[in-house]
């Protein structure tokens, strides 16, 4: 009881008054509830994905420019098929 109405009054060991800011902050913490953090969206894993899925260990033991030209390979050869089929 006397360390709720040390929040609650005027004055504190000091002797001096709680200042509206103090009291709001106290009340803040006090009343402190962590918010549930969102739950990640399922992906679906179709065959696409398996597929890429499966390139992993392989890319992985690649050195890093080994993997950039990779992936723009894999880009550029996208960017073709989406062309021809826009055409």
């Amino acid at each position: 009881m006397e360390e709720n109405a040390e929040v609650r009054g005027k004055t504190r060991g000091r002797g001096r008054e709680i200042s509206l800011f103090e009291r709001s902050l106290l009340s803040a913490v006090t009343n402190y509830r962590p918010i549930a953090q969102p739950t990640p969206p399922v992906v679906e894993e179709d065959e696409d994905f398996q597929f890429f899925k499966s390139l992993l260990p392989t890319m992985r033991q690649m050195t890093k420019a080994q993997r950039a030209r990779v992936r723009l390979g894999v880009h550029q050869l996208i960017f073709e098929v989406d062309q021809e089929n826009n055409v």
